[in-house]
């Protein structure tokens, strides 16, 4: 998982050619503005203001193989849970072909606080889920990125 300033997003694009792809089209600067969800080529680019929410599935997190995330918080602070699908997961949900996701089931979960203005790149072997247990307001984009 990386976790940095969102002004940086560019320099990823060496170790991500898809990240690169995102940065050619739109400005990383611009990447805030959207505020509606898009599909930007082969890019999803998902708005989400969310609301406190502490009745949750704590132990459920979701993973992807066709795309990866991008979460960018726009405002607020954002908590993404996360553990390995390969040995501290059980499958919960068979994978979805036509939504990209399936369901994990995890008693070894970490989280990591994502502030106003960072991002955070979200790699396929985590199973991973956002806004959890925030206590504030969120407003925040999520990027999938294609694998390939």
């Amino acid at each position: 998982m990386i976790l940095d300033k969102l002004c940086n997003l560019s320099l990823y694009g060496v170790q991500f050619p898809s990240i690169k792809n995102l940065v050619d089209l739109v400005d990383v600067d611009d990447i805030v503005k959207f505020d509606k969800n898009t599909e930007l080529h082969n890019f999803k680019i998902i708005t989400i203001h969310g609301e406190p929410n502490l009745e949750f599935e704590k132990n459920i997190l979701e993973a992807h193989i066709k795309n990866f995330d991008i979460h960018i918080t726009i405002a607020g602070s954002d908590i993404i849970a996360f553990a390995n699908i390969d040995d501290e997961c059980n499958l919960h949900k068979d994978y979805d072909l036509d939504n990209d996701y399936a369901l994990y089931k995890s008693t070894q979960i970490k989280t990591l606080i994502i502030p106003e203005g960072y991002f955070c790149i979200i790699p396929n072997h985590l199973a991973h889920m956002a806004m959890y247990g925030i206590s504030n307001s969120v407003k925040k984009i999520v990027i999938k990125i294609p694998v390939s």
